[in-house]
């Protein structure tokens, strides 16, 4: 069947907000996507330093605790010990090089294809977002489709959101040609807590790195804080070095 909504104000309120909330949390994560390509080699550094801190202490911990006991390390027990304890804070760290790594290589879009995609998706929400036609939400086939047309728009990409065009015309063919009303209740309330939903969503990361990101100075200032935060982990980490060195010198073995 073909979707026609209701053609009323509160209608058209509630239809404007759902694509500008959509546009918000796409802008935020195209801000999150230039944050981490700015400053994601220096803040993987810092992490990777205060990491290498955080197994120098609990290493020193550990020695510690032996010499309490009057006992001997075993080289391979803290080995073991530290890969458990550590093994959080590399996953973190690995995931963090991976995200870098997947927005260093991100495509720039050009403002014509933007366009484009934005256009489209725009039209292809009208007929199936979930929150515009309820009545639709039941439909597998439909409900796979928005998934798929949500993640194709969040990725700027065109020629899948093109071709997830077809196949949307051709789920809702099937449906019959007869014309529906779409029946919303409470679209007043509706539109205000989506609109509450878009004020969380500019005045929170990521999408507040745009001001950041938009401020050579503010993104120079921010490097220069992330080149100290490392250098003073460095710092942190020499100063552990010569605790550590201080148990060879009690004839332990060390890591």
């Amino acid at each position: 069947m073909d979707i026609v909504p209701v053609e009323n104000e509160e209608y058209q309120a509630y239809e404007d907000v759902l694509l500008r909330r959509d546009a918000c949390q796409k802008e935020a994560q195209a801000a999150q996507v230039r944050y981490i390509r700015e400053f994601g080699p220096l803040i993987n550094e810092s992490f990777q330093k205060e990491i290498d801190c955080i197994a120098k202490k609990k290493a020193i911990s550990y020695y510690q605790a032996a010499a309490n006991r009057g006992e001997k390390v075993d080289l391979k027990d803290l080995t073991a010990y530290l890969h458990e304890t550590m093994e959080e804070y590399n996953e973190k760290l690995k995931s963090m090089l991976s995200d870098y790594e997947t927005c260093k290589n991100a495509k720039v879009l050009p403002e014509e294809v933007a366009m484009q995609v934005k256009s489209l998706y725009k039209k292809i929400a009208k007929l199936i977002h979930p929150d515009m036609n309820p009545s639709l939400a039941g439909d597998e086939t439909i409900t796979d489709l928005w998934g798929q047309v949500v993640d194709a728009y969040q990725r700027n990409d065109l020629t899948l959101l093109q071709e997830l065009e077809v196949l949307v015309n051709e789920a809702l063919e099937k449906h019959g040609q007869e014309v529906e009303p779409v029946d919303i209740p409470d679209l007043k309330e509706r539109t205000e807590k989506v609109e509450q939903e878009i004020q969380k969503i500019i005045s929170t990361d990521p999408y507040l790195y745009k001001e950041l990101l938009n401020d050579s100075r503010a993104v120079a200032e921010k490097k220069e804080a992330l080149r100290q935060e490392i250098d003073n982990y460095a710092s942190y980490g020499e100063e552990l070095d010569e605790v550590l060195e201080g148990y060879m010198g009690e004839g332990m073995e060390v890591l």
